[in-house]
């Protein structure tokens, strides 16, 4: 199989090829050529460009992994537009197989299969509670870097540079696989990521106030002198016979409040927290 490089970034005129593929070295100029037979394409997604530019930049990049840049047989570009986009805002070459020759009208076959998220890499892994497990990486991620605001907006693909960041993030957390498991144990007042991301944190924090909480939020019993966590299972328990729809984020700050207010040794008895109000601190 042919190399092209940027000294020959051709597409052949000749119509009577069929379909062919190359490993092409793919330049900012020569993403540029490529981009303006980028006739007819979906919408342009900056959150996918904008991850596919840092994992360039951070030589994360996996270049042939099987995925491939397709033109048609009318050299119009089929499939690729945000990694041409991404090789020029990160001024920097990549590697891709590319299929040449595609008849025109397959274009609405392309990528429409079940796109991989991290919980199905983390079930190949062979992780248990794959489901929970992804979106409670992500919440602990968002957590440590000051992102829990507006995280509707984001999914793991686009916090992470790649799934492969993502596997590593979670193998310097490995304790996080614990408390999934833990909390699937409890009532289901809350998302089970979110109480699996509370669990690691307060464990990490004071693993004997940890223990209060657990207990607390899972058979009702108060844990002297913690009257603060029973409050809250109460709240919780309220809000869930009547339905309420409370904002996404509404639970965890109420976890952290009565929490930060058993650390202060402060009885915590009615909760409140609004979308646009700052996440609570750990104390």
């Amino acid at each position: 199989m042919a190399t092209i490089t940027a000294k020959n970034p051709i597409l052949s005129p000749r119509l009577d090829e069929g379909v062919r593929v190359e490993i092409v070295t793919i330049t900012p100029d020569l993403a540029k050529k490529w981009l303006k037979r980028n006739h007819i394409n979906r919408t342009l997604k900056r959150s996918h460009v904008a991850r596919l530019v840092r994992a360039i930049k951070a030589d994360q990049w996996v270049s042939l992994n099987g995925a491939t840049i397709v033109f048609s047989d009318e050299h119009a570009l089929l499939d690729g537009q945000h990694r041409l986009h991404a090789v020029i805002e990160a001024d920097k070459p990549i590697t891709s197989l590319v299929v040449f020759g595609v008849k025109e009208e397959s274009r609405t076959t392309i990528d429409t299969g079940a796109m991989r998220k991290l919980a199905d890499v983390l079930s190949m892994r062979q992780y248990k509670n794959s489901t929970n497990l992804a979106a409670a990486v992500s919440l602990l991620y968002r957590w440590e870097h000051n992102m829990m605001l507006g995280m509707e907006k984001w999914g793991a693909s686009d916090l992470f540079t790649s799934y492969d960041e993502a596997l590593a993030y979670l193998k310097t957390h490995p304790a996080l696989e614990d408390s999934v498991s833990r909390v699937r144990r409890l009532p289901p007042l809350m998302r089970v990521s979110h109480a699996a991301c509370l669990d690691y944190l307060f464990t990490e924090k004071d693993s004997g106030l940890h223990d209060a909480w657990y207990a607390t939020m899972s058979h009702g019993k108060v844990i002297q002198p913690h009257e603060s966590f029973l409050t809250l299972r109460e709240r919780l328990i309220r809000d869930h016979v009547a339905k309420v729809k409370r904002p996404l984020l509404e639970a965890f700050a109420y976890n952290l409040k009565a929490w930060n207010g058993e650390r202060q040794r402060r009885r915590i008895k009615v909760f409140r927290w609004q979308e646009d109000e700052s996440m609570p601190p750990l104390l």
